[in-house]
């Protein structure tokens, strides 16, 4: 068997990373519902806002917006 090309994405690799980035999405949606709802005496506001690592930053905007 020929080994793949180093650095060459395969179609494979390419649905594995968008099914990787769905479960990041469902992931980081999970964590914010949960906080929201039995955590109330963290408010999400700014500061909480700010405290976020950056990959959870998106999930957070996104639900601002709902």
């Amino acid at each position: 068997m020929r080994p793949l090309d180093e650095g060459k994405q395969t179609d494979f690799d390419q649905c594995k990373a968008e099914k990787s980035e769905l479960k990041d999405r469902r992931q980081g949606r999970a964590l914010l519902n949960a906080v929201w709802l039995t955590m109330r005496h963290y408010p999400l506001n700014d500061a909480f806002y700010e405290e976020l690592p950056a990959d959870l930053r998106p999930h957070y905007e996104a639900r601002e917006k709902q």
